[in-house]
This record gives C-alpha cells, sequence and structure tokens, in this order.
C-alpha cells in the first residue's frame, strides 16, 4: 500500500504528464486572451490547467483548489 505522500506524488506525475501531453498537441495553436490589462493567458495555460484541475479534484473530493489562470 502506498504512503499518503506517494499517492500524491502519483497523482501529481500523471497530472504533470497529461498536461504536458496536452501542450505539446496545442504547439503554435495559440489563442491569446487578457485576463487584466497586461495579463495575457492562452488557451493552451488554461486547457492544461483544467486538465490538472480535474485529475487532482478526481483524486482527491475532499480537497479545494486554487488556480491561476481561472480561479478557483
Amino acid at each position: 500500500m502506498l504512503d499518503p505522500y506517494q499517492t500524491h506524488q502519483t497523482v501529481a506525475e500523471r497530472a504533470a504528464k497529461e498536461a504536458g501531453t496536452l501542450l505539446l498537441g496545442l504547439s503554435g495553436k495559440v489563442l491569446v486572451r487578457e485576463k487584466q490589462p497586461g495579463d495575457l493567458v492562452t488557451e493552451a495555460d488554461s486547457a492544461a490547467q483544467r486538465r490538472i484541475g480535474s485529475i487532482l479534484i478526481e483524486s482527491f473530493p475532499d480537497s479545494t483548489l486554487l488556480a491561476e489562470e481561472d480561479g478557483a
């Protein structure tokens, strides 16, 4: 049985790999929007964040997530 830290590491590694794959697939297809004046975010940023968030929430449903690109 995995200890709690190993479980978190395993989930984090999965999230990072899946987000990385998603980002590679979106390479060269950048749509940019402005969150606030001078604060740009790409669709790839948002998509990667959504994927990571969904994996974390699926794995740790009692936790909350505060995210950079699209808020909580």
